[in-house]
C-alpha cells in the first residue's frame, strides 16, 4: 500500500491481494475512513460474486442444452445428372427428388441412394455406404452451395469412377 500524501485532493489507490485496484476516499478524511472503504469494497465484491456465479451456471446450462438437443432432419430437394462409365459413357438426368439429411442418426437419403454420414464439418458432410461390397462409394454435400457429388468406384481402384452423380440441392419448401 502506498502511504504518500496526495496534496491536490485526489483519491488514493490501494492494491488488494486480488490484484484489483480500489479507489479510496480523500486522504484528508479521518484515519478510519480507508478501513471502511476496504470493508465496503469487499461487501460489494461479495454481493457481485453470486450474480456472476448464476450467470456462469445459466450460460453453461444453455450451452449444454443446445449441444444435447437432437437435430431435426433437414428436408432437401435435389436434381442433377448421373453418369456411368464403362465401355461407353452414359448420362441421364436425375429429376427433382426428396433428400433427407439426418445428422442425429448419421444418415442421408438421396434420389440416388441411402448412405451413412461419416463426417460433418462447418462446410460439408461426407458419406459412404459400407454395406456395398461390389463398389466403393464416397460422397460429399457442400453445406453452403448445396452441391452433392457421389462417386462409385471398383474396390482398390481410386483413379477411375464407375458411376458419378452431381446433384444441386436446396431446402424443401412447402407449397401452401
Amino acid at each position: 500500500m502506498n502511504n504518500s500524501p496526495i496534496a491536490d485532493g485526489r483519491q488514493k489507490q490501494v492494491h488488494r491481494p486480488s490484484h484489483t485496484v480500489v479507489p479510496l476516499i480523500n486522504l484528508n478524511a479521518p484515519t478510519h475512513a480507508p478501513c471502511l472503504a476496504v470493508i465496503a469494497a469487499s461487501r460489494v465484491k461479495s454481493a457481485i460474486e453470486p450474480i456472476r456465479m448464476k450467470a456462469a451456471i445459466s450460460l453453461a446450462s444453455l450451452i449444454l442444452a443446445t449441444s444435447i438437443a437432437p437435430a431435426a432432419a433437414i428436408d432437401l430437394i435435389c436434381s442433377g445428372a448421373m453418369h456411368t462409365y464403362g465401355s461407353n459413357h452414359n448420362a441421364a438426368a436425375v429429376p427433382p427428388g426428396a433428400a433427407i439429411v439426418d445428422l442425429e442418426n448419421r444418415s442421408i437419403s438421396t434420389p440416388v441412394g441411402n448412405f451413412h454420414i461419416t463426417t460433418v464439418s462447418d462446410d460439408s458432410i461426407s458419406f459412404d455406404d459400407p454395406t456395398k461390397k461390389q463398389l466403393v462409394l464416397h460422397g460429399t454435400l457442400d453445406r453452403w452451395s448445396g452441391l452433392m457429388r457421389v462417386f462409385w468406384r471398383n474396390p482398390g481402384d481410386d483413379t477411375q469412377a464407375v458411376m458419378y452423380s452431381e446433384l444441386k440441392c436446396s431446402i424443401a419448401k412447402r407449397l401452401f
